[in-house]
């Protein structure tokens, strides 16, 4: 790996052994503390990352890693929205350190999480080999600008720290393909976002539809909001051919079952489509190679398909056109 710029005497702080001795490692999802509220999960995006030197303490002329992300999603608005634009950040020493238990914890095993916590944030680090390259992800990170998701909890006081403190824990990318922060409404864009903004309430079911067939997230909660309180059952809505036959069973209060049976056995006799349960194989934007997904939804109208990742199995991928799809 080339370097990129002039180094600080960082890489010649550090062996380059013990960059070596973690290049490869397993990524393992931990956790890191500084200030905030406890109880806040969200979504941040990586705005800076850097080694620098410790100006005073007890670690003074040691090198430590700094990373922050500005906060751009909470999960409860009403209770953290102010917080939206503050920053959540991992400050790690690059040195021996030791509690004041007298337990040491040497620069080897700081060096091993510093790279972990790049690795949770997609930037590889296998082919590092030198303190150098190290200090090269942090240009790497930045240019980047990876989003993340992160929760924050709170200390109780102790005698040793009276003061409670605020662990914030990184949770790195792992479902976060394709992500976009809310807009200026609080909707969550997607790859085709709407291209009207009306507010969902103010729609007909046929409009509902219509927007939710073009993938608008917002109206096809909406929509399924309605159904159910129709009468409709989730299956039925997972397994309708479109938005606009859940529109279909929400005036009714009927499930569409056969005819979507009927089109899919149609669809069949031209070609390909998938059925729901099928395993499938999609690549993820960001993603090196395909993984394998479960087909948890089908709509035969815009012939997209949402699929569940299958490795971590909890992952979901919504409106994923069925041509980015394959059996093989």
């Amino acid at each position: 790996m080339p370097s990129t710029k002039k180094k600080s005497s960082f890489a010649s702080h550090v062996r380059d052994e013990v960059v070596q001795e973690h290049a490869k490692d397993q990524t393992e999802y931990g956790q890191n503390f500084s200030e905030l509220p406890g109880g806040m999960d969200g979504v941040a995006q990586i705005c800076e990352a850097k080694f620098d030197v410790f100006k005073s303490g007890n670690n003074e002329g040691e090198f430590y890693w700094y990373c922050a992300g500005s906060i751009v999603e909470v999960a409860d608005t009403e209770k953290h929205g102010r917080y939206i634009g503050d920053r959540t950040s991992l400050t790690i020493p690059v040195c021996d350190t030791t509690n004041r238990s007298g337990i040491t914890t040497p620069q080897s095993d700081h060096v091993k999480n510093i790279m972990n916590e790049m690795r949770k944030l997609d930037i590889p680090t296998d082919e590092v080999a030198t303190a150098a390259d190290l200090e090269d992800l942090c240009e790497v990170l930045l240019e980047a600008e990876p989003y993340f998701r992160f929760s924050t909890t709170r200390s109780e006081p102790t005698k040793e720290f009276p003061n409670p403190r605020t662990w914030h824990n990184w949770h790195g990318r792992r479902d976060l393909d394709g992500y976009a922060p809310p807009d200026t409404n609080g909707a969550v864009q997607t790859e085709e976002p709407s291209a009207t903004e009306e507010p969902t309430e103010e729609l007909s079911l046929s409009e509902l539809a219509e927007k939710a067939d073009t993938n608008d997230v917002p109206s096809q909660e909406e929509l399924s909001k309605l159904a159910l309180e129709a009468g409709v059952t989730q299956k039925d809505i997972d397994e309708a051919s479109s938005w606009g036959a859940v529109a279909q069973m929400t005036e009714t209060g009927k499930s569409s079952e056969e005819e979507t049976e009927t089109e899919d056995q149609d669809e069949g006799d031209e070609d390909w489509s998938p059925s729901k349960g099928d395993v499938v194989f999609y690549k993820p934007k960001g993603k090196r190679k395909a993984i394998s997904c479960e087909v948890t939804a089908v709509y035969n109208g815009k012939e997209t398909c949402n699929l569940k990742n299958l490795d971590d199995g909890s992952t979901i991928y919504k409106s994923v056109p069925w041509d980015k799809v394959s059996v093989e």
